[in-house]
């Protein structure tokens, strides 16, 4: 990261620029194979401590300043009450109770056998030029995957993960931890109500009751069916309820975004070769993230806003004259963008946008020459 672009992120983000870092410990290793890594892996770019935010390069979290470190991840199938120890490459069932496997991400890692506690982020060779032998983990914050086939958002808290689901007739909330494994839901109150595409509300909220490992009441809704909910969650020891917005598909809009690939990680992003064409791809982005918002997809906007973030800072990068105002609005959209996507929270996603959108209004319509 050049200095300009540094700047600009931290006068974006309103954060300092601290050197080192810690890496959280191990957790759960399974799935011990060779040293080569998967096919199927991708690489990203995580904050040691907000492993949610995700960038295409070597950066700076915008939460705590701290710097990125790369990280493979690799989409495996578990058993929902035994993620830690059935750990498929497939779709499956669980050996134990006969439910199909469900997706989860994991973090690629290597170790040396005479020296398992001491984990790598990369092959190699141990003493006596052995290989490093290849395995799996779950991580904190690393996985955002539905176990219902509902829509799971990331609590403020920081510490929970939450999905709602339409099952049976009933609206129904599930616990996770920050490595998204299920809790039991007692600790937690909730009161949903029906909304419509804007989220206006369609009654007044009721509140929801405790049943086995999750909370529910019944709807009018079923699944299949497009429907809007707005949930309003009490967390243990936080004082207010949290809001989420929760909007279901339908089966024929699923059917048409069935060639969308998960959008589990970025893409690799090819920064054009002239600030036209950077202009015009930030443009694009912002279509883009107009048709999410305008969808309800919140959960898939940190793709094309963090896209918008690079291409932004790829812009500022070119010139001495550039608008850096308009970046600076766009870079600091794009992150909160994130953030609320990942929360489920539709007004503070509006509300990023303006942000991002004020950003949008300040380029110029065409790049100086």
């Amino acid at each position: 990261m050049s200095v300009r672009t540094g700047l600009l992120v931290a006068l974006a983000l309103g954060v300092g620029l601290p050197g080192g870092f810690a890496v959280p410990a191990a957790q759960a290793v399974q799935e011990v194979q060779g040293a080569d890594t998967p096919d199927d892996a991708y690489t990203v770019w995580l904050c040691p401590m907000h492993r949610d935010h995700q960038a295409h390069g070597e950066g700076r979290c915008p939460l705590c300043g701290m710097a990125l470190v790369r990280r493979t991840l690799v989409t495996r199938y578990v058993c929902l009450a035994q993620e830690d120890t059935v750990v498929e490459e497939g779709p499956g069932i669980c050996p134990d109770t006969g439910d199909p496997l469900v997706p989860a991400t994991r973090e690629v890692i290597w170790f040396c056998p005479s020296d398992p506690d001491r984990v790598f982020v990369e092959p190699g060779v141990c003493e006596g030029d052995a290989p490093r032998q290849m395995t799996t983990r779950v991580s904190a914050h690393g996985d955002h995957n539905a176990r219902h086939g509902g829509v799971l958002f990331m609590a403020p808290d920081g510490v929970h993960h939450l999905e709602g689901a339409l099952e049976d007739g009933a609206f129904r909330l599930y616990f996770y931890d920050s490595f998204t494994r299920p809790i039991e839901p007692e600790p937690f109150r909730a009161r949903v109500v029906p909304a419509d595409d804007n989220g206006t509300p369609l009654g007044d909220p009721v509140a929801l009751s405790a049943a086995s490992g999750t909370l529910e009441t019944p709807v009018d809704a079923v699944a299949g069916e497009r429907a809007a909910f707005t949930a309003f969650v009490r967390f243990p020891d936080r004082d207010d309820e949290d809001r989420f917005d929760f909007i279901f598909l339908s089966e024929a809009e699923k059917a048409a975004l069935a060639g969308e690939a998960a959008p589990a990680a970025l893409p690799e992003l090819r920064v054009p070769d002239t600030p036209q064409a950077i202009l015009d791809a930030i443009r694009d982005r912002d279509r883009r993230v107009q048709s999410l918002i305008e969808q309800g997809r919140w959960a898939d906007l940190f793709i094309p806003a963090l896209e918008a973030k690079e291409l932004a800072l790829a812009y500022g990068e070119g010139a001495s004259d550039r608008p850096w105002v308009a970046l600076k609005r766009i870079v600091r959209g794009a992150w909160l963008l994130d953030l609320y996507g990942d929360q489920g929270d539709r007004i503070r996603v509006g509300e990023a946008y303006e942000i991002f959108a004020e950003g949008m209004r300040g380029l110029p319509e065409r790049a100086p020459e």
